[in-house]
């Protein structure tokens, strides 16, 4: 089994929705529109982050990785990583019977979807095919350390392969930027 980065483009009426769900990981598994990046993410990651300054790194982490969230027990339980309180509004009668089984979602607002976009088409096709070097993906142990340079059709892990994905990215951003939508990550 491998990792899967999904991504899902939602508008601010279905936006609003998910936030005042009472579970809005389980809204989000009825959402049949998507997009997957099937073990490229990292790839994509540590490869656009290459050479930029630590705001655009930043940004580009925030990709995958999105900072705000809504629902899941990192939200309610754990508010924050000082130990001492991290579980000051935990009591006895809370039931954690599948509690953990439901992460946050994780998503980016349209407005960080737009300076993502307008970053991701100043990152040329020709600079992104420079900057990956398979060599490299494995040494720094990026997942899932099975890059290569073999040219065969539909030969996964290769410049191909991810130039695709990283094509697939772009229009992705630039999409939910012109719909004002917000997109909403999990990798899993």
């Amino acid at each position: 089994m491998s990792q899967i980065a999904n991504f899902y483009t939602i508008n601010n009426t279905e936006f609003v929705a998910l936030e005042g769900n009472s579970d809005p990981f389980e809204a989000v598994r009825e959402i049949k529109n998507y997009l997957s990046f099937q073990s490229t993410h990292e790839g994509l990651r540590f490869v656009l982050a290459k050479g930029r300054s630590n705001g655009e790194s930043n940004l580009i982490n925030e990709i995958f990785y999105p900072e705000s969230q809504i629902g899941g027990p990192s939200q309610y339980v754990f508010p924050d990583a000082d130990e001492a309180r991290e579980f000051r509004d935990v009591t006895d009668d809370i039931d954690f019977d599948g509690y953990f089984d439901r992460p946050p979602v994780a998503y980016l607002t349209p407005e960080k979807v737009k300076q993502i976009s307008s970053l991701l088409n100043n990152i040329g096709n020709e600079e992104i095919s420079e900057q990956f070097d398979y060599k490299e993906l494995n040494r720094e142990g990026i997942y899932p350390c099975c890059w290569n340079d073999d040219k065969e059709e539909n030969q996964a892990f290769n410049k191909k392969h991810f130039l695709q994905d990283y094509q697939a990215l772009k229009d992705l951003f630039n999409h939910a930027s012109a719909t004002n939508s917000y997109l909403l990550c999990f990798v899993g």
